[in-house]
């Protein structure tokens, strides 16, 4: 996306405090829910779907390990840095947007949530495609950070059902 795409969206979202609130509110409460998830959903492996939970435990945390790493050799500028934009929310991190890591970790912990259970699985990957797009309308991620955040979770997540 272009300067003038992030510049004209972030100061429609600017100019519009529900929408902008609304946005914030969505993407911050969405990353909070999906830390008590995903403590949840190990913990309820464990017990109840235990031959699964060695699997999912290590695809999930090497596969997060890998995208962390991935972010820091690459290190790609976000968008209020590349265009001197004022994101919707006061974010200080430098560079390390390519690929979202917040994406990743949703739909990571999405396809995991199909061991268990497939409407779980569909919720949160629904509740995904929302935390990608408030990462996008809050000026902290370009569209394809969170496309390759995406993807890396799909591949993480073929050795995870492989």
């Amino acid at each position: 996306m272009s300067e003038k795409f992030y510049s004209n969206m972030l100061q429609f979202m600017h100019s519009h405090k529900t929408l902008k609130n609304i946005a914030v509110t969505l993407g911050k409460a969405i990353t909070i829910f999906t830390y008590i998830y995903a403590g949840a959903l190990a913990t309820y492996t464990l017990f109840f779907v235990r031959e699964r939970f060695l699997s999912c435990l290590l695809v999930t945390g090497i596969s997060f390990i890998a995208v962390s790493v991935l972010r820091y050799f690459i290190n790609a500028p976000r968008p209020y840095e590349k265009y001197n934009i004022t994101p919707l929310y006061n974010k200080k991190t430098k560079g390390k947007s390519f690929p979202s890591r917040h994406t990743f970790s949703i739909f990571i912990i999405a396809f995991t949530s199909f061991i268990v259970n497939a409407w779980l699985g569909v919720a949160f990957l629904f509740i995904g495609v929302i935390l990608a797009a408030t990462r996008i309308l809050c000026g902290v991620h370009f569209i394809k950070d969170v496309v390759a955040g995406f993807i890396c979770a799909c591949i993480a997540a073929l050795f995870l059902f492989i």
